[in-house]
């Protein structure tokens, strides 16, 4: 059995573990986290795909109106271009809004790319045109002697943390029932 095999829940199957005394119950513990996640992702599927019809719905249903916002602007534009001659300065105000032209933001293109615009920047000690990003690299902090740590003002934090990793293929017999005993 995969982890995307369905399992049906049975009696002899739980959700929740509520007490664990021995390694069956941390095996059956095991069971019950496959189990759920099992149920989390089948949940977030049928989510998921009522999620997908309504946002294909939403926009078959915004299609018309998105176009003829679309249609509206354009033809707005086209008439406030042939007209501007007729507006006192950049824009003019009607009735239901303005409109007009105002002067847009200085547009940066690095038409022979990057690497060579920043290579010649460089050669040109134009440095204040450069943007360096500066972050600690922190697999080699923790390199740093005890004293150069403190002095940098760095903790390193060891520790265990725990995890629970679901076996690739499950058995369903627990430890105490296969080895005809009880383990503990």
């Amino acid at each position: 059995m995969s982890d995307d095999t369905p399992i049906t829940i049975t009696d002899d199957i739980v959700r929740e573990v509520r007490a664990l005394n021995e390694w069956s119950d941390a095996d059956r513990a095991l069971l019950a986290l496959r189990v759920n996640r099992a149920e989390v992702e089948r949940i977030s599927a049928s989510y998921d795909a009522q999620i997908q019809r309504l946002q294909e719905a939403k926009q078959r249903a915004l299609a018309p109106v998105v176009g003829r916002i679309e249609r509206t602007k354009e033809r707005l534009e086209a008439f406030v271009t042939e007209h501007r001659d007729e507006m006192d300065g950049q824009s003019i105000t009607l009735t239901h809004g303005r409109v007009g032209y105002r002067r847009s933001a200085a547009k940066v293109e690095l038409f022979k790319g990057e690497e060579f615009t920043l290579r010649m920047l460089e050669l040109r000690k134009h440095d204040g045109c450069i943007a360096i990003k500066k972050k600690v690299d922190k697999k080699a902090v923790k390199d740093l002697s005890g004293g150069e740590l403190a002095i940098c003002g760095v903790h390193v934090l060891t520790g265990e943390k725990f995890f629970a990793k679901l076996a690739d293929s499950p058995a369903v017999v627990y430890p105490d029932v296969a080895a005809g005993g009880k383990e503990g």
